[in-house]
């Protein structure tokens, strides 16, 4: 499927849009089928990510498979040794269509903790901040965006350490980042003021 959605990207036919959208979703039903043994097809999808210069579409497919292989923070912290956050930010940036999104918002969500945030560097911060931003605004095109745009904005809001929220808040995309937290409910804002005091408050020591 990797390789005609490929194929197609480069061609020019009627209902195009509509066939890629259903070509990456059946990729994902494929993906999350539970008889299907995705961990077969992650060094696959890997290779393609690097070495083959995938469309837009294919990115979006290769993060659907590879987040359904992620069934444990064993696993993702095992990915990390060869696809790192700011490798799969930097391949998000290549998404438009909403459809392309679904996966990564996913596999951000899975490998982000307390450890590997803490070392992300600032530009990485502010990716995954932009991501967030973009995917709730065409998330008014495919609802399906909804719940994992918000799942993904409260780990973030939970894994990053208070020293680095206030740079997110500072950077240009800080009133797009408000609004979403705003729009997505109490805990979200929570956990953000929270954050935000620490920084602003921080405990004395005796």
């Amino acid at each position: 499927i990797l390789q005609t959605i490929d194929n197609l990207e480069e061609l020019k036919f009627h209902n195009k849009l509509i066939i890629m959208r259903r070509l990456v979703t059946t990729s994902g039903y494929i993906a999350s089928d539970k008889s299907n043994t995705t961990h077969s097809e992650m060094n696959m999808c890997l290779n393609h990510l690097r070495y083959e210069n995938p469309s837009p579409y294919t990115i979006g497919a290769i993060f659907i498979n590879i987040t359904n292989a992620i069934r444990s923070t064993e696993e993702a912290k095992k990915l990390e040794q060869t696809l790192s956050i700011p490798d799969i930010i930097c391949y998000s940036k290549k998404l438009s269509d909403p459809v392309q999104f679904q996966g990564v918002l996913d596999l951000l969500k899975k490998v982000l903790n307390l450890s590997n945030t803490l070392l992300l560097p600032n530009d990485s911060l502010q990716g995954i901040a932009n991501l967030l931003t973009y995917s709730n605004e065409q998330a008014q095109y495919f609802q399906g965006l909804i719940p994992l745009v918000n799942g993904l904005l409260n780990k973030l809001l939970t894994v990053i350490p208070s020293s680095k929220i206030e740079f997110i808040f500072q950077g240009n995309i800080s009133e797009g980042f408000v609004k979403l937290i705003c729009k997505n409910g109490s805990i979200s804002a929570s956990l953000a003021l929270d954050k935000l005091l620490l920084v602003k408050n921080p405990i004395k020591k005796d």
